[in-house]
């Protein structure tokens, strides 16, 4: 029983084999077939490469942009957590 269609545009065929190797190991897609393979000039492929590079590096810096905010949210929950803590505190007194 097939499981899934591999339709593959601008990979050599020898990465297409690789990659049904590595599902195969998974045990996810036991018998998968290439549908077609669309070949592409090796330009277009390398300008593929580098917008995939340029967006890993564009996610990378974004991800560091909001190590602040995460450090901000850490410090109002733990000022949330004190407050509470005082709060049944005095509570625990009337």
């Amino acid at each position: 029983m097939d499981f899934c269609i591999l339709v593959v545009q601008g990979l050599e065929k020898i990465y297409i084999e690789k990659l049904k190797a590595s599902l195969k190991n998974y045990g996810t897609v036991p018998n998968a077939k290439i549908l077609k393979i669309l070949s592409t000039p090796k330009l277009a492929l390398s300008r593929i490469l580098g917008t995939i590079e340029s967006l890993v590096e564009s996610i990378e810096f974004m991800s560091g942009q909001f190590e602040s905010f995460k450090n901000q949210m850490k410090d109002i929950l733990s000022t949330l957590g004190e407050l509470q803590t005082e709060n049944k505190i005095v509570k625990a007194q009337m």
